[in-house]
């Protein structure tokens, strides 16, 4: 900070002592406190993932399901397909097909919605096998 010369002035009887400034104020040289915004926390993101139903014949039908906040999910198939699906109201669905092909046996299903990722586990049955 800098000064100039002192400046004495007189008024019936009493001084004053006068300080111009030069160049910078207080209000410069004194740090500026800003509040800051807190930091936006990434929400815990919980996926659920659901095959319905759980036992399912080759060439018949499944759903793949999952729960979570979001605009879009990946369905992933046990072949390796990857299907796109718009989520509504926070549920993604899509419905698939076993392959004829398939053999009895567990597999797997993966949904990913936000950067995560669940599984659901069905059991491919031979026809007339489904409980």
């Amino acid at each position: 900070m800098l000064f100039a010369k002192p400046l004495a002035a007189g008024a019936i009887g009493a001084t004053f002592l006068v300080a111009p400034f030069a160049g910078e104020s207080l209000a410069a040289t004194t740090p500026a406190v800003y509040a800051e915004k807190p930091a936006q926390t990434a929400s815990r993101v919980s996926i659920k993932a659901s095959v319905t139903p759980r036992k399912v014949a080759a060439g018949q039908p499944y759903r793949v399901a999952g729960v979570e906040d979001g605009t879009t999910a990946t369905v992933k198939s046990p072949q390796g397909t990857t299907y796109k699906v718009a989520l509504e109201n926070g549920k993604a669905t899509k419905n698939l097909t076993v392959p004829r092909t398939t053999r009895p046996g567990s597999y797997r299903v993966g949904i990913t919605i936000g950067g995560k990722t669940a599984t659901a586990e069905f059991t491919v049955v031979q026809r007339g096998d489904r409980d």
